[in-house]
């Protein structure tokens, strides 16, 4: 890197980030704001409800091949090009949805906004890496959990709030996001600097083929789990988990050559690995309890706004303790937070697992900060640990590794919970999971949430073994 570069990194590193903050908050937070519009989208265009989920599913799916492949993107391109293109196509993506008259153009949207969004997050986590001193990344690596926690969180809020104040029209959703895109892509183009910490390494095409075909059908797959999942998605996940061991034979393969497209090395730092599997369990958990929770409320009669308006203090409060996290991180390390963190963590669903169809409403709230308190105390730390410790060319693949396993294991613990809530619900009720009563599809529920407590024992023990002696994987020359 050249002095003028470091100069550079050195002068700008809090306002590049900020912008990039900026842009993933508003991609994030885009992923999720469509959700409640699914039901006004599908009466505006006569569509069959399995059609209009296909708003969510298309981005998803998109998410889930675009994601492996930004480890590369990451690397072989300078940071202000990368983000222009990327929040150019988000912008381009949202524009579209303005005009878009049928739901072949919305789903064109949704797909270019995707393709944007992708990059974004890791984008941030690798400026992060390479721009901040190592003992100020904790409390930065804080504001970025905020991005990841708080996003999510508000986007159904947001979207209730303006399709009532548009008339339920969901054109308004584009509408209120094309100013906001646009500017934050002229700030970004502007005021972001011209480092350049290109990797120059080479892409194997096939890596990207096999990327696509194994992720893209294997995440659809999983989504489908306890839904609509029929022989065609188990077709798929097979052939997905097939090609996905071939992907990864194939990485190891290329890693010694640098032309991987996630180089899989990164696995041998243990910080690395373990953060990895803590992380990796986590996403399972949180993406668990959003799915099944609403399911509970909803069945208990509660109404849809006052289902968001409880599943909103948790996200909130884990988010808004990023920063102090990030700063307890850069004094102490990992451990001494991760360790509570997930017993935290575990407690909280534990207590989930005592829901009934009487459970007081405020023992859900409070159950739930609890759930959020403790991914707040693991999610800053781990990240930061994690990869801090990588060597700086593995930087972009560190953070499309811990991208992708988000999107998979997210998957997977959607899939998992509700297939838990099934099978218990089946062998627990007289009358048999098809015809169960309320009440005892509720009895289901717990059990998933106590099969989910005995994880978190797991997460536990894995988190006593993030010690201060941090091996690290040197790459050779």
């Amino acid at each position: 890197m050249t002095a003028d570069t470091k100069a550079a990194g050195r002068r700008t590193p809090y306002m590049a980030i900020y912008v990039l903050l900026a842009a993933a908050f508003m991609a994030i937070l885009n992923e999720t704001v469509m959700s409640v519009a699914i039901p006004v989208v599908k009466a505006d265009l006569g569509i069959s409800a399995a059609t209009a989920g296909w708003l969510t599913t298309s981005f998803l799916l998109t998410m889930a091949v675009i994601i492996p492949t930004t480890g590369y993107l990451v690397g072989a391109f300078r940071l202000r090009s990368l983000f222009a293109v990327c929040q150019g196509l988000f912008v381009a993506g949202t524009a579209i949805g303005i005009f878009a008259s049928s739901f072949t153009v919305v789903i064109i949207a949704r797909i270019v906004q995707a393709s944007g969004t992708a990059v974004l997050l890791p984008l941030l986590m690798t400026t992060v890496l390479n721009l901040v001193p190592e003992h100020e990344r904790g409390r930065m690596m804080g504001r970025l959990t905020v991005v990841i926690a708080v996003a999510p969180a508000i986007g159904p809020t947001i979207s209730g709030l303006i399709l009532e104040l548009s008339g339920r029209d969901w054109h308004a959703l584009f509408e209120s996001m094309l100013p906001l895109g646009f500017l934050v892509l002229v700030v970004g183009i502007a005021l972001l600097p011209k480092v350049d910490e290109r990797s120059h390494k080479h892409v194997d095409l096939f890596s990207v083929l096999l990327s696509a075909a194994s992720f893209g059908p294997l995440v659809y797959a999983l989504s489908r789990i306890g839904s609509e999942f029929d022989r065609v998605s188990a077709a798929m996940a097979l052939v997905g988990t097939c090609l996905l061991v071939w992907f990864v034979l194939r990485q190891l393969s290329l890693a010694e050559r640098g032309r991987a497209l996630l180089d899989l090395r990164t696995f041998k730092t243990p910080s690395f690995r373990v953060s990895s599997i803590i992380l990796s369990v986590a996403f399972m958990m949180m993406f668990g309890v959003i799915i099944v929770l609403p399911l509970y409320l909803n069945l208990r009669g509660v109404e849809i706004k006052t289902i968001g308006l409880m599943l909103m203090p948790g996200p909130l409060v884990m988010g808004l303790m990023g920063p102090a996290v990030g700063r307890l991180f850069d004094k102490y390390g990992a451990r001494p937070l991760a360790l509570p963190g997930s017993i935290a963590l575990t407690l909280g669903v534990l207590g989930l697992g005592f829901i009934s169809d009487s459970t007081p409403l405020w023992w859900i709230v409070a159950c739930h900060i609890v759930f959020e308190i403790g991914l707040g105390f693991l999610f800053t730390p781990l990240f930061t640990f994690g990869l801090g410790d990588l060597p700086r060319d593995l930087y972009p693949d560190g953070s499309a590794i811990t991208n992708t396993l988000q999107q998979v294991f997210g998957a997977v613990g959607t899939a998992l919970f509700v297939a838990l809530s099934g099978v218990a619900t089946a062998v627990l009720a007289p009358s048999g999971g098809d015809a169960a009563p309320p009440h005892e599809v509720i009895r289901g529920y717990s059990a998933a949430m106590f099969i989910a407590a005995a994880i978190g024992l797991v997460v536990i023990a894995l988190s006593t073994r993030l010690g201060r002696d941090r091996e690290k994987f040197q790459l050779r020359d």
